[in-house]
C-alpha cells in the first residue's frame, strides 16, 4: 500500500508517518510512505508523472497551496485515491465535500481519530482487493483494479491493457481468453479485438461507443445488441 501524506509542517510529517507505519504494523500490513510539505509536490507526483498512491493525508491549511487546492487538482485529473483531510479547522468539513474525502480528521482528536481511520482504510481495501486481477505483462506480474481499466485491445497480435490514468501494459492473453474471466457485469466485447468496461462508457450510437476519456471505439454489428443491454443496465442500477 502506497501513502501519502502532506503537510506543512516537517514535525507534523513526521509524527504522523510515525503513528501511520505503527498501526499498519499492529494489523500486520506493511505500507510504504511519500512525505511532502507542499501540495505542488503532491501534483506533480500523481497528477504530472501520473504516479500511483492509495491514499493521501492532507493538510487543508497550507500556505503555498491549500489542501482544498490541491485536493481539487487532484480530482480534476481523474485520480482516484483515498483522501483523507487533516485540519484544526472543523469549518473546512463542508468546503471539502466536493473533493469526496474518504474520512475528515481533526488534529486535535488525532489520536483517537487516526486508528479510526486506518480501520476503515483496510476495509475498503479487503473489498477492492476482490475486483483485483493479476496480469502477466512486459514488465512482469501486474496487479491491476479492475474499475481502473478502460479498455482491452488487440495491438500488433498482444493484448492492450489501457487503464484511466493514461497508461497502459501489453500482454499475451487473447480477447478470448479474458471475454472467459472477466466480470459480466463490468466488461462489455464491442468486437473481436476489443473488450471495454461498462463503467467507462460514457455515451454510445449505432456504431460507436464514447469513453469517457473521449475515446471513440466501433461496435460491431453482431454486438451492438448486447452492449446497449449492458450499458442500460449498469445506468439504471448507478442512477
Amino acid at each position: 500500500m502506497k501513502i501519502i501524506i502532506c503537510d506543512d509542517s516537517q514535525q507534523n510529517v513526521d509524527l504522523m508517518c510515525k503513528a501511520l507505519r505503527e498501526l499498519f504494523i499492529s494489523h500486520g500490513q506493511y505500507a510504504e510512505f511519500f512525505t511532502f510539505t507542499d501540495g505542488n509536490d503532491v501534483i506533480k507526483m500523481l497528477v504530472d508523472k501520473k504516479s500511483q498512491a492509495d491514499v493521501i493525508f492532507l493538510d487543508i491549511d497550507m500556505p503555498k497551496i491549500t489542501g482544498l487546492q490541491t485536493a481539487a487538482a487532484i480530482r480534476k485529473a481523474g485520480v482516484d485515491i483515498l483522501l483523507i483531510f487533516v485540519s484544526a479547522h472543523e469549518h473546512y468539513v463542508f468546503e471539502s465535500i466536493e473533493f469526496m474525502p474518504f474520512r475528515y480528521i481533526r488534529k486535535n482528536r488525532i489520536k483517537e481519530e487516526l486508528p479510526l481511520a486506518v480501520n476503515a482504510i483496510l476495509t475498503a481495501m479487503e473489498a477492492n482487493s476482490s475486483n483485483s486481477y493479476t496480469f502477466r505483462t512486459e514488465e512482469g506480474e501486474t496487479h491491476l483494479n479492475l474499475k481502473d481499466i478502460l479498455k482491452f485491445e488487440i495491438v500488433q497480435r498482444k493484448v492492450e491493457i489501457a487503464l484511466a490514468n493514461g497508461k497502459s501494459f501489453l500482454t499475451r492473453t487473447t480477447i478470448k481468453e479474458l471475454s472467459k474471466t472477466l466480470p459480466e457485469d463490468m466488461f462489455v466485447k464491442i468486437h473481436s479485438g476489443c473488450i471495454a468496461n461498462v463503467r467507462h462508457i460514457s455515451s454510445y450510437n449505432s456504431s460507436d461507443v464514447i469513453l469517457d476519456d473521449g475515446t471513440s471505439l466501433p461496435v460491431s454489428r453482431r454486438n451492438l445488441q448486447v452492449v446497449k443491454d449492458k450499458l442500460i443496465k449498469y445506468w439504471g442500477d448507478n442512477t
